[in-house]
């Protein structure tokens, strides 16, 4: 198992959805979908979206109770189809300078400042068959976790 956080489920899952700009009470409205704070939070392909993303982690994990696990999806910049489709996206639809990607570094620095614990390692996932586990430091996307303290 190359991931260091595991998820014992012995109790029914419930899930909810809040979309960026949803309710400014964004906590409460979660709370009352699932019936009290979630152990478990999935950030797909989200992060790079906030020109701040500090703010988003350290208001998540004020709001998240110790132990809880963020599961977290990111491009990886340094993915050679990644910066293949950044620069045809960019010419033709020149919206990527509204996106703030960083390396799995960056990301783990961000967790750590704003009071979680990363996990072992980003395990890599690439559209090219077999690449993860040629190069997994050059995959596509890049998944990992970290645990509220």
């Amino acid at each position: 198992e190359k991931f260091s956080h595991r998820i014992q489920l012995t109790e029914r899952v419930h899930f909810a959805r809040i979309e960026v700009g949803g309710p400014a009470n964004w906590q409460q409205a979660i709370e009352e979908r699932l019936g009290g704070k979630p152990h478990l939070v999935l950030l797909a392909y989200a992060l790079h979206h906030f020109p701040d993303p500090k703010q988003i982690l350290a208001a998540l994990s004020g709001f998240l109770p110790p132990g809880a696990l963020l599961v977290i999806n990111e491009e990886n910049p340094k993915s050679p189809l990644f910066q293949l489709k950044h620069l045809i996206r960019g010419c033709l639809q020149k919206d990527t300078d509204v996106e703030w990607h960083r390396s799995e570094a960056a990301w783990r620095t961000l967790l750590v400042e704003t009071g979680y614990q990363p996990g072992t390692p980003a395990r890599g996932f690439d559209l090219l068959p077999g690449w993860e586990l040629l190069t997994p430091a050059l995959c596509w996307s890049l998944v990992f976790t970290a645990r509220r303290v």
